[in-house]
């Protein structure tokens, strides 16, 4: 049976609390408190496998498996991991951004099979699905850019799908490819380096866990709502 090292981030109140899981990149719980977002975490945990086994990863969905919290920081919110100090391989990196592209699939195929308007209807609570969708596109630059000092230009490609120029789920498979192009770029001492940043040290794999966490994020967020997409 395998088991999860969680990693939590909260304020000293325990409100707001981000669960981190390392060894499924990508793979975050949020809550309002700490207890509820360890409460939903093996939810999330089983939900994410199913999203790996989905798309082709070896990787036993229906195997049971059990979590520990390794690390609890009190101290707010988006800290650098331990395990973010640690280079990914090559591969690694390519199997981050492949993971990337299938979340912003997932959220594109979403997106493109409703009417227009249902995008901006507002919930009760939290932003129409159209503004988290472009929140997402237009993040995704800036986390490498934190890693390299400099990100791909995602701007333009952002702008289109807020004016509706472009679909969105364009807009999200060509934030994926100028994001590749980006790190295929980058030199050696990027791939591998730190950045001291005024928020700590950012490394290409905090960059990329955090571009897979956020995505999947809203993509859990998304699918908690009346017709949301299915996980």
């Amino acid at each position: 049976m395998s088991t999860y090292d969680l990693y939590v981030e909260s304020g000293p109140r325990h409100r707001t609390t981000m669960v981190h899981v390392p060894a499924l990149l990508g793979c975050v719980a949020v809550g309002p408190t700490t207890a509820d977002a360890l409460q939903t975490t093996p939810e999330v945990i089983a939900a994410f496998r199913r999203f790996q086994h989905r798309h082709g990863e070896i990787i036993d969905p229906g195997v049971a498996f059990e979590v520990r919290v390794a690390e609890h920081k009190i101290e707010g919110l988006m800290h650098a991991l331990p395990t973010d100090m640690t280079p990914l391989s090559d591969d690694g990196v390519d199997d981050a951004l492949t993971r990337v592209g299938w979340l912003n699939d997932e959220l594109g195929s979403w997106a493109a099979a409703l009417p227009p308007a249902t995008l901006d209807e507002r919930p009760e609570t939290g932003w129409a699905a159209r503004r988290i969708l472009l929140h997402v596109l237009e993040s995704q630059g800036n986390y490498l850019e934190s890693a390299f000092g400099s990100g791909p230009e995602i701007g333009p490609t952002h702008r289109r799908a807020r004016r509706g120029e472009t679909q969105i789920s364009v807009a999200l498979q060509e934030s994926v490819a100028l994001c590749r192009n980006h790190v295929a770029l980058a030199t050696t001492e990027q791939r591998r380096g730190t950045r001291q940043l005024e928020w700590g040290s950012y490394t290409l794999h905090r960059a990329l866990r955090r571009m897979n966490e956020h995505a999947w994020e809203h993509l859990v967020e998304l699918s908690r709502r009346p017709g949301g997409p299915e996980l």
